[in-house]
């Protein structure tokens, strides 16, 4: 199932690629739109900021497996699926009060996933940089409109940054083996 969601999210990467080499926009001219290409990386507006979002991605991805105690996580996260598969046997038997203590115990456990992935030195080194990064793409690319066109929806410079950095995150998740 892993392989399938991971193959399924790289065909719509690869599709958004095309996209933005055959996407137009209307509403910038010939002539300008042949100067903003040289403010541009690659001469692609939407590929430079998909680029830019693998790349931020990465780096993000990379302070999360090194900030957070993976091993405890996988831990916690393998003790919750017992206790799931537990809750559900008792479930079945009608037995509420197991069900109810076994909830319990889920929801703590919960709380220290969540206690173990904010980290905030995490959230600092990853959120500060992505402030300037989001004000140099905005100064940049936010002159050229909508420039990705999948057919169903048009982005602009956040758009594009969101939705690619959701594919890109949960591809380097699946690479890097992060918890």
């Amino acid at each position: 199932m892993k392989r399938f969601t991971l193959l399924i999210v790289l065909i719509v990467f690869l599709f958004s690629v095309s996209a933005v080499e055959n996407s137009t926009n209307q509403n910038i001219n010939e002539t300008t739109k042949n100067d903003l290409s040289k403010k541009s990386f690659t001469g692609y507006p939407a590929l430079d900021i998909i680029l830019i979002s693998c790349l931020i991605t990465l780096i993000s991805s990379l302070i999360t497996k090194y900030t957070t105690p993976q091993d405890e996580i996988r831990k916690l996260r393998k003790d919750m699926k017992k206790l799931q598969k537990k809750m559900k046997e008792h479930m079945k038997k009608q037995e509420m009060e197991e069900v109810k203590s076994i909830q319990k115990e889920i929801m703590a456990i919960n709380g220290e996933l969540f206690r173990k992935n904010m980290n905030l030195k995490q959230m600092l080194v990853t959120s500060l940089p992505l402030i300037l990064i989001f004000s140099f793409i905005k100064n940049n690319y936010s002159v050229y409109g909508e420039f990705l066109n999948l057919g169903f929806t048009r982005f602009g410079w956040l758009g594009t940054y969101i939705w690619s950095s959701i594919i890109f995150s949960t591809i380097w998740r699946k690479i890097l083996k992060i918890a």
